[in-house]
């Protein structure tokens, strides 16, 4: 069998070091006519990382869970439209606190309860973000936020905060069990409160949904950014008690201007941060990532996106679906909620015909691959060849192979031999292995 860790030379220490401290992202909002539209732009900073040397990390089987999705614009009457992914994060598809609470005592529940029907009808596992403060019960409700005014505010009397709360548990009872705080807390569009008052809202939420089922989970609120001053929030938030109030901990991975496996590193630091903080046995979910992704039929991507911003053409975005999510998975995040399905820039749908993108197809293939199978890690020793390891079911091994070169590597496999066949992006076709060797490239190849 393939060892996760290998006895490495000093250039090859040197080209993975190099790998995984070349990131930095932090969001901010810009103009666009699509409201969806969030553009994000790196931070000036570096993390350093702590160690080279990745330590072994238990992880749990690869459920359909562990495949998320945000979709904006679901159309009820019609199939699930993305057969790989098991849960939905229920964010910027207007279901926050300000939207099902316009005003005080009026509560619009149609569009959740239809969704909520629509989720159970299709065995969908649903994530239900709390926040977006009403301007009505805003601290300041004059305060420019991500969704018009006030929404950003802690709420100007916290008993608002958990009728809210306790309506929404005590009405989704049986139906909803995960329920996310907050969203990328670090960024002032999101909250401009301080951590004080996000812990009492954590402890009150906890509280609330924990009074109606024992069994319901809070996820705690998200950050972004993999600069120092952004994972020194996280860390301070953790250790201010809030650790004490959730259930999982969450953080959105994005590095836009770079390839998935810049956000290795940040995924081991945010480990680190975890367990000196005392909370290493629970679990991690990045709730939000993607990129930006080219559509064929229209229209452009607007130019209020960075121009450092990656614009992936279809084979790069089929390659990066399926590159972030096995790296993931392999390092212990046990949900990945890609961003998104139907977003007009980052989507896996063309916007004008839904017609599936190469990248929505080997979504679909990627998770029919790794439902059911134990991630057993990475081989790091062939760079630029990335070698992941998933064992079966039947206790046999499958391989995810590929290179981050722009050009094609020839690949020796017979130190993981006998292998019989290829598995090929997007749609999943076999084909019978001739020799030892393959060339490789961006778009991974599975090999069993």
């Amino acid at each position: 069998m393939m060892k996760q860790l290998v006895n490495l030379s000093h250039a090859k220490w040197m080209a993975i070091l190099a790998i995984l401290i070349s990131f930095a992202v932090v969001f901010s909002i810009a103009a666009s006519n699509d409201p969806l539209d969030l553009a994000k732009t790196n931070a000036s900073s570096l993390v350093p990382m702590p160690k080279i040397t990745i330590p072994p990390r238990a992880t749990k089987l690869v459920s359909a869970e562990s495949f998320g999705i945000h979709i904006h614009r679901p159309k009820l009457n019609e199939p699930w439209p993305l057969k790989g992914a098991g849960s939905w994060r229920l964010w910027d598809v207007y279901l926050g606190w300000r939207d099902i609470q316009p005003k005080m005592g009026v509560f619009v529940f149609s569009k959740l309860d239809s969704i909520v029907a629509y989720a159970n009808k299709n065995n969908i596992k649903l994530v239900l973000p709390l926040g977006n403060t009403p301007q009505w019960a805003s601290a300041r409700p004059q305060e420019t936020c991500a969704y018009g005014l006030g929404c950003a505010a802690e709420p100007s009397n916290m008993m608002f905060w958990r009728l809210y709360v306790r309506t929404i548990a005590n009405r989704y009872a049986g139906k909803i069990f995960e329920y996310e705080l907050l969203n990328e807390v670090n960024l002032k569009p999101f909250w401009s409160g301080d951590m004080s008052k996000l812990l009492e809202m954590q402890k009150i939420a906890y509280e609330e949904i924990k009074a109606v089922n024992p069994n319901n989970i809070l996820i705690g609120p998200s950050m972004t950014g993999n600069a120092e001053a952004e994972l020194s929030k996280w860390d301070a938030y953790l250790a201010s008690g809030a650790t004490q109030y959730m259930d999982v901990a969450s953080y959105h991975l994005y590095v836009p201007k770079s390839n998935p496996e810049t956000a290795y590193g940040l995924t081991e630091r945010l480990f680190s941060i975890m367990q000196q903080n005392g909370i290493a046995n629970k679990p991690l979910f990045n709730t939000e990532s993607g990129w930006l992704i080219k559509n064929m039929q229209g229209p452009e991507i607007p130019t209020s996106y960075s121009a450092e911003w990656l614009r992936l053409d279809q084979d790069l975005a089929m390659a990066y679906v399926v590159r972030a999510q096995v790296l993931a998975f392999t390092q212990g995040i046990q949900r990945y909620y890609w961003y998104s399905l139907d977003h007009t820039n980052m989507g896996l749908i063309e916007p004008l015909s839904f017609n599936k993108k190469a990248a929505g197809f080997a979504y679909n293939t990627l998770a029919s691959q790794l439902v059911a199978t134990q991630p057993m890690g990475c081989d790091l020793s062939r760079l630029p060849i990335w070698v992941c390891t998933f064992k079966m079911q039947s206790g046999k091994n499958k391989y995810l192979v590929w290179s981050t070169s722009d050009a094609k590597s020839n690949f020796d496999f017979s130190f993981i031999a006998p292998l019989s066949k290829r598995i090929d992006f997007p749609l999943g076709v076999e084909e019978d292995l001739r020799g030892n060797t393959l060339l490789i490239g961006q778009v991974p190849v599975i090999l069993q």
